[in-house]
């Protein structure tokens, strides 16, 4: 059996060693957090760092559930999650590194719940490779 050979068909491209991270494009950033992340980081990360991660990584997971866009409960423990990565991420990674696409971060469980559709259904990855 050859490794990733069952990547999901979302993803376009097979995934690169991290050491190229600097070369991925939003899809293989994309398969990082919702997929190989939590596996590939468990040992490279510091345990505060990798922590850190997981809150984005269950938050946007919980928010690209169909049947969660209207469970008000998972969408708030999202956001509280949310909102734990954007505070933390300033103290880990220092206050320059905070930039918009950080922040914005805060209210994207206010998209999901304005339009009742997952982020996934509302973000502009699909059009990355047109």
């Amino acid at each position: 059996m050859k490794l990733f050979e069952d990547t999901p068909r979302e993803f376009q491209r097979k995934p690169r060693s991290l050491l190229e991270s600097k070369f991925y494009k939003a899809n293989e950033y994309a398969m990082l957090l919702k997929y190989t992340g939590p596996v590939i980081l468990a040992g490279l990360l510091p345990g505060h760092q990798y922590r850190h991660f997981t809150y984005l990584h269950v938050a946007l997971r919980l928010v690209n559930i169909e049947s969660n866009v209207h469970n008000d409960s998972v969408l708030d423990y999202a956001r509280k999650l949310l909102r734990a990565y954007v505070v933390a991420f300033q103290d880990i990674y220092g206050p320059e590194f905070v930039s918009y696409n950080v922040h914005v971060l805060i209210h994207a469980v206010d998209d999901v719940i304005h339009y009742r559709k997952t982020l996934m259904a509302l973000s502009n990855y699909k059009y990355e490779n047109s």
